[in-house]
């Protein structure tokens, strides 16, 4: 998240960094989403304690270690690496204030949320619009989202804003005989 200062006495905001926008810019083919459309959306958020995380990843499988196949429970990771309560209930009071339901995933880390996309849209600053890019239709957003820059260094990303992608995926599959 990138932090922008307030102006005239709103509140500051936080720009989630991403390369969506250039393309959609790029495109004149755009159509707005109806804005009663439900989406869902996923807010990935950061590690407490993304170094200690990861070695306790690593010991988990390294034969060597005394946590190897020690495994925590979605709770215990929760309190040890995910977000605190008070992060929780901060982003949660955000989206219902925007009128999104939402669901904490065990660990702390992700938070799905849904809703009409004109909430979505008026929460996370963008605008979902519809584009053609090579004769295929995609979802996405016109600019980078934001979102009030308390929330900077807890968000890594939101998901499920644009299902536009340059990637392909090297997946072959095989007939077989029967």
């Amino acid at each position: 998240l990138m932090v922008a200062p307030s102006i005239n006495g709103q509140a500051a905001t936080a720009t989630l960094s991403d390369k969506i926008a250039p393309r959609v810019k790029a495109t004149s083919n755009k159509k707005a989403v109806s804005k009663s459309k439900t989406e869902v959306i996923d807010i990935v958020l950061k590690s407490r304690n993304s170094t200690a995380l990861s070695k306790y990843s690593y010991a988990t499988v390294n034969p060597k270690s005394a946590s190897y196949h020690q495994y925590l429970t979605p709770s215990a990771f929760g309190q040890k690496y995910g977000q605190t309560t008070q992060t929780l209930t901060t982003i949660k009071s955000y989206l219902k204030k925007h009128h999104l339901s939402y669901k904490v995933y065990g660990g702390n880390l992700v938070i799905r949320a849904s809703g009409k996309v004109s909430n979505i849209n008026k929460a996370f600053g963008v605008t979902l619009v519809k584009v053609k890019v090579k004769g295929k239709t995609y979802q996405t957003h016109t600019k980078k989202a934001k979102l009030p820059s308390s929330f900077k260094g807890k968000i890594s990303a939101v998901l499920g804003l644009s299902n536009y992608g340059k990637y392909k995926s090297n997946l072959t599959t095989t007939a077989h005989a029967t």
